[in-house]
This record gives C-alpha cells, sequence and structure tokens, in this order.
C-alpha cells in the first residue's frame, strides 16, 4: 500500500512537471511567434528601408545585429525546444510506466480487496470460533459438573452394591443348591429309566410292536368271504402306540413289503415277531369318508421290535427317530405327555392286562 501511495505522488509530481514543461513550450512559441512577427516588421522596414536607403542605412547596423541576436535567440528557444521534446517523450515513457504501474495497481487493488474480504471472513471465522469456544466452555463445565454428580452416584452404588452382592450370593447360593438338587433328582431319573430300559430289553426274544390285531370276515354278495387284520388295541410304550401314527380300525395290508391277504392271524403273528430292535416295515389302510364315500387310504411306517420309549421306536419317518442320536434325552427334550409313557405301572400293566385278540 505504501508502494502504491509513492507510485502516485510520483505520478503527480511527473504530471507536474509534464504541465511547466508544456507552459514554458508554449511561452516559447509565443515569443517565437512575436519574433517573427518583429523579424517581419522589420524584413518589411528593411524593404521599407531598400525603398528609402537613405532612411534605414542609419539603422542598418542595429538591424542587423538585432536579428542576428534574435536568431541567436531563435537557435537558443529551438535547443530548448528539441530539449523540451526529448523531456516530454521520456516523460511519455514514464507515463506509460506509471499506466502499467496503475494497472498492476489496480489488479493490486483487486487482490487487496480480495484478501480484505478474506481477513473480514477469517474475523467472521474466528467471532465464530471464540463462541463456540465459550460454548465448549459451558459444556465442559456442565460435563464436570454432571460428572461429579455422577462420582457421587457411583459412590451411592458401590455402596449399596456391597449390599446387593450380598443378596445376589445368597440367591445364587439357594440356587446353586436347587440346582445340585434338581440334578440328583435327574440323574436319580436317568438311573431309574436306564434300570428300566435294560428290564425291558432282557426279555426273552423274539417280540413284536405292540399291536393287537383282530380277524373279521366280510361276507361278499356273491357268496363268498373276505378276512381282513384289523387292529385291535395297542400296549402302551411299545413302537406302535409310541408311533401316534396307528390307529385302532385300521387294516394291515403289507408287513416287509409282503401282502398279507391270505394269511392267517398265526401267520401274521410270525411275519410280525422278531428279533428285538430289529426294524418292522408295515403298511396300513385307513377308511375315511369323502362327501358320503368310503374311501381307504394308506401309509407305510417302520417301527423297531420291542422298543421302549418314544426316542427308541419309530424310524421313519426319520424326524420322529432317536431324537438324540442314542443318548438320554435332554433336560425338557421328553414332554410331560410323553413322560406318562415311562409309568412304571403303565408298563406293569401288561404283565397282567391281556388286551382282546393277538397282541404282537
Amino acid at each position: 500500500m505504501a508502494h502504491f501511495e509513492a507510485t502516485k505522488s510520483g505520478l503527480r509530481v511527473a504530471n507536474f512537471e509534464i504541465d511547466g514543461l508544456k507552459s514554458a513550450n508554449l511561452q516559447l512559441g509565443e515569443e517565437m511567434q512575436a519574433a517573427r512577427k518583429d523579424c517581419n516588421v522589420l524584413t518589411g522596414q528593411v524593404l521599407r528601408e531598400q525603398q528609402a536607403k537613405e532612411a534605414l542605412a542609419r539603422t542598418e547596423n542595429d538591424l542587423t545585429k538585432r536579428c542576428g541576436e534574435l536568431q541567436g535567440e531563435l537557435l537558443e528557444c529551438q535547443s530548448k525546444l528539441r530539449h523540451a521534446e526529448a523531456q516530454l517523450e521520456t516523460l511519455e515513457v514514464q507515463r506509460a510506466n506509471l499506466e502499467e504501474k496503475l494497472k498492476a495497481a489496480a489488479v493490486f487493488k483487486v487482490e487487496l480487496n480480495a484478501s480484505m474480504a478474506s481477513k473480514r471472513e477469517v474475523e467472521a471465522m474466528n467471532d465464530t470460533y471464540q463462541m463456540e469456544n465459550k460454548r465448549l466452555l459451558d459444556v465442559e463445565r456442565r460435563l464436570r459438573d454432571e460428572l461429579a454428580a455422577a462420582k457421587t452416584l457411583l459412590h451411592d452404588a458401590e455402596a449399596s452394591q456391597s449390599t446387593d452382592r450380598m443378596e445376589l450370593l445368597a440367591k445364587f447360593s439357594k440356587a446353586e443348591r436347587e440346582l445340585r438338587e434338581a440334578t440328583f433328582d435327574i440323574i436319580n431319573e436317568r438311573d431309574n429309566l436306564q434300570a428300566e430300559l435294560n428290564r425291558f430289553m432282557a426279555l426273552p426274544n423274539p417280540c413284536g410292536v405292540g399291536l393287537s390285531l383282530i380277524e373279521e370276515t366280510e361276507k361278499l354278495a356273491s357268496g363268498g368271504f373276505i378276512k381282513t387284520l384289523k387292529v385291535g388295541a395297542m400296549q402302551p410304550g411299545l413302537s406302535a402306540a409310541q408311533s401316534n401314527q396307528i390307529e385302532v380300525g385300521d387294516d394291515l395290508v403289507e408287513i416287509d413289503g409282503c401282502s398279507v391277504n391270505g394269511m392267517t392271524l398265526e401267520e401274521t403273528r410270525a411275519k410280525l415277531t422278531g428279533k428285538r430292535s430289529s426294524k418292522l416295515t408295515i403298511k396300513l389302510m385307513r377308511e375315511t369318508m369323502d362327501d358320503g364315500v368310503l374311501n381307504g387310504v394308506t401309509y407305510t411306517i417302520t417301527l423297531k421290535r420291542g422298543a421302549f420309549g418314544p426316542e427308541h421306536s419309530v424310524v421313519a419317518p426319520e424326524d420322529t427317530d432317536m431324537r438324540d442320536a442314542g443318548r438320554w434325552p435332554r433336560a425338557g427334550a421328553v414332554t410331560a405327555a410323553e413322560k406318562g409313557s415311562y409309568d412304571r405301572g403303565a408298563i406293569d400293566n401288561r404283565k397282567t392286562s391281556r388286551l382282546p385278540g393277538a397282541a404282537i
């Protein structure tokens, strides 16, 4: 900015000198014109004096001398004029340079204005930062107060936590004691079930799946007879009852792929019985009424001979077979309804209560 002011001051001084030189030039021009007029006058006088030589003879030397002086002054004025023109050219160059500097100063002024705008933005941002800093200081003070309050609450909580910890330890000890008792009861139940299963599996072979069949004879209109084997009952605890698929009244159709048509009840019994835990696939048919029309729906199921308990009875469908992969059921794996299947009294009743028909 100081350089710009110095440049403007120099430009004003140069313009003042140029104006002075122009004034001197004009004055010299006026003097030259006056001298030329005087010369013209003198020339006229010389002409008039030549016409009147006698009248001008007395002043010829003076006029000649005066013309020489005027010519010298004219030459001097011309020299000064050339010098002034040279100075004027120099001043024009300086003026051009000053104009260039003024243009540069205008660019600098634009940059200066941009810098001032940036400065104002920075000052505005600084004010914003100051306000934000003040707000953050207020937040910090508030947070410190909250931290102090939280420390007080934490101290109070730690004071009450010891009491709660003692109560929790007492509850945990009680729960642990109850868990040990429940575990002891489960282990006892498992041992009892294992003993019952061992006793059941120790029963003699061959054995069946707990089906009690009855033979029904239907007389045909042609005079012939048709014999069918129906499910009369199922012994509790064995595979047929545990499958939850076979119902009383279903017709036995096939045993391991062999049709029972034409078999006697004893032949069917021999076909159904076998080695304990061996597989047996039977097909049955269930009569249903559909819009007043009697239809028969067949289904196939694979059971285990002599199997005890729902987790060991059904082989197919597979989703009901060996739900615990041969292990004893986990706690909760056997429902309350299934636990009734393990009722020792219900199992022992099979020794004394014989269902009608041939139990196989």
